[in-house]
């Protein structure tokens, strides 16, 4: 209960991120464990003093067993000072990619765009190397290459790719994007198609790069 009133007290009172206030609780949830379970002991008439014979290999076997979960404690800690990462951010670690959902003492969620949903503990957020696309901001640049035939004409390839990226109404028209002849490949001439959208609004990168491709197809075709 003092845990759950201080979450709600930091967002309202003190304008906490809704994150930073959900890992403040779950340390004040820790804590509190810690210091009902001493008191618990005191109004019992139970000294600390009857658990030292299991002493040194309690220590030992205690201090494996702790080791990561301390670790991955101060790492939540470096995570809410330093603020790498919120709720909602779209990152990339190793073959992870997805959005934060949840941010606590011992590990970050993560929702990938399958609906699947892995736990990273928190010392590996700090110590591998992380991509966080919505870091500062939400504008994000994407592309994809297109092949056509050598005997195209060139000048009118990229008219219609310019024009189908600029007319696509999930783009964003500031940065404008931009179609680059790239290069002479084996079997065809290389264009690549830039565009930047606005991720916080929810969009699919996925979905829109194929309906580029789709309209791109029929334009050519046609």
């Amino acid at each position: 209960l003092l845990a759950r009133w201080g979450e709600s007290h930091a967002i309202k009172k003190w304008f906490w991120r809704r994150e930073s206030a959900r890992l403040a609780r779950r340390w004040i949830h820790g804590l509190g464990f810690v210091v009902l379970t001493l008191s618990a002991l005191s109004w019992a008439n139970i000294p600390l003093s009857v658990f030292a014979f299991m002493g040194g290999a309690l220590a030992i076997g205690f201090g494996f067993g702790v080791q990561n979960l301390l670790k991955n404690l101060m790492s939540g800690v470096m995570l809410l000072l330093e603020r790498p990462l919120r709720i909602g951010d779209l990152i990339e670690l190793d073959s992870i990619q997805g959005t934060v959902i949840n941010i606590g003492i011992r590990s970050v969620t993560i929702r990938s765009g399958n609906g699947v949903e892995t736990l990273v503990p928190n010392s590996i957020l700090i110590e591998q190397k992380l991509t966080n696309w919505t870091y500062s901001n939400n504008i994000v640049r994407f592309q994809f290459a297109i092949g056509v035939d050598y005997t195209s004409p060139v000048e009118r390839v990229r008219e219609i790719l310019q024009e189908i990226v600029t007319q696509h109404p999930s783009i964003l028209k500031e940065p404008y994007p931009e179609v680059s002849f790239d290069d002479f490949g084996a079997d065809s001439l290389i264009f690549t198609v830039y565009y930047w959208l606005d991720l916080g609004a929810d969009l699919g990168p996925r979905k829109i790069a194929s309906e580029l491709r789709f309209t791109i197809f029929k334009a050519f075709t046609d």
